[in-house]
């Protein structure tokens, strides 16, 4: 990964992002920069084309200040309460488990990364080989 934190705030401090501004050390940027870049690596896979590397080091910056929020998002899918009154008078508590995580995080960076990604494959298809002997 070549992006460095004086590229990051630019770009960050462009789009008046002052999260990133106050997101901490320099040291603190650039990990988060490598974490955001393990995850599109491991997430993505990528088609040949003279956009992708653009794309995919937008992607990085882009996601860098909100990598960190993948646990606290996995969590979101946790235990709900639903409290129900009638008349000002408590009447139902139902707690319930709300399973319906988004199987997409970040999908800003998904739309982003769209035109240079291969499609997701349902594992259906049919491989076509020829054997040579």
């Amino acid at each position: 990964m070549d992006i460095t934190v004086a590229e990051a705030n630019a770009y960050h401090t462009l789009r008046g992002n002052e999260d990133w501004q106050y997101f901490g050390t320099d040291a603190e940027k650039l990990a988060a920069l490598y974490r955001a870049s393990d995850f599109i690596r491991a997430s993505y896979r990528f088609i040949d084309s003279d956009d992708t590397a653009d794309l995919v080091r937008e992607a990085t910056i882009r996601l860098a200040p909100e990598i960190d929020t993948l646990a606290t998002k996995n969590e979101a899918a946790g235990i709900k309460t639903k409290k129900e009154s009638l008349d000002g008078v408590l009447s139902e508590e139902t707690t319930y488990f709300d399973n319906v995580a988004s199987a997409d995080p970040f999908p800003l960076i998904t739309a982003l990364l769209a035109p240079v990604t291969k499609a997701a494959s349902s594992g259906k298809g049919i491989a076509v080989i020829k054997v040579v002997r």
